[in-house]
């Protein structure tokens, strides 16, 4: 496909990796319609009619997205669960395929001014999700991993010091003390990033030929599922 009939391609973009969530339609690489959810109802309350919803906002229908995306992960598994069945139905019921994006490279792609960026997420259990970036395309310099928060900034210290950084996520918070304890006053913290389904949507754009079938969608869960973990340990 040449970039001028990308152009014209619809994208329906979704992110469940956090509770609150949002969802965007994009015409080529321009966003044109985008709401974050609602935080008090789970997805499962809440999709696929936020998905509905924007696409009426968007003055799209379904049946004309030419590619599905979702944030692949990390995040809650159930979430991820719940966001990635819906899209694959959607995508399986117009026979279109699928684009995947990283939740961790969707943060590292929210504007700012360093010139690397450290998305920084909630693991729950006092870890951390967490990768570094260089500002560009597939500029993955670390990660993406899970731990304890010092942990993964001991580690990475000599990558964190080199350049401008901002972190970025919604692990900021908890761990202001810490991140300017390790990393000084230098880098920018955002500890509420913007949505990110529009995000995911203009890296959908970027990346249509990386779509996958259906099927053959599967999220990034970084950490193992709870239940695998209790089988290694035999309970």
């Amino acid at each position: 496909m040449g970039y001028s009939a990308r152009r014209g391609m619809w994208i329906l973009a979704l992110d469940t990796s956090t509770r609150e969530g949002s969802v965007a339609v994009a015409r080529g690489g321009d966003v044109v319609a985008a709401a974050a959810g609602d935080p008090s109802r789970t997805h499962g309350e809440r999709l696929p009619g936020d998905l509905l919803a924007i696409t009426a906002k968007a003055g799209v229908s379904l049946s004309a997205i030419d590619r599905f995306a979702v944030s692949s992960g990390p995040g809650s598994f159930t979430s991820l669960r719940v966001g990635l069945a819906t899209i694959q139905a959607l995508a399986l019921v117009h026979s279109r395929p699928v684009i995947q994006v990283s939740t961790l490279e969707a943060l590292a792609r929210t504007p700012g001014a360093g010139d690397r960026v450290l998305a920084w997420m909630d693991g729950q259990r006092r870890d951390v999700f967490a990768a570094l970036y260089d500002r560009g395309p597939r500029a993955c310099i670390a990660g993406p991993r899970v731990g304890r928060p010092a942990e993964i900034l001991d580690a990475w210290k000599p990558q964190l010091a080199k350049r401008p950084l901002d972190v970025v996520g919604n692990a900021v918070t908890a761990t202001r003390a810490l991140l300017a304890e390790r990393l000084g006053t230098g880098p920018v913290l955002v500890d509420e990033p913007p949505p990110l389904a529009p995000v995911i949507a203009r890296l959908a754009f970027e990346r249509y030929g990386e779509a996958v079938a259906p099927h053959a969608a599967q999220p990034l869960y970084v950490r193992r599922p709870d239940a695998v973990l209790a089988r290694r340990r035999g309970l």
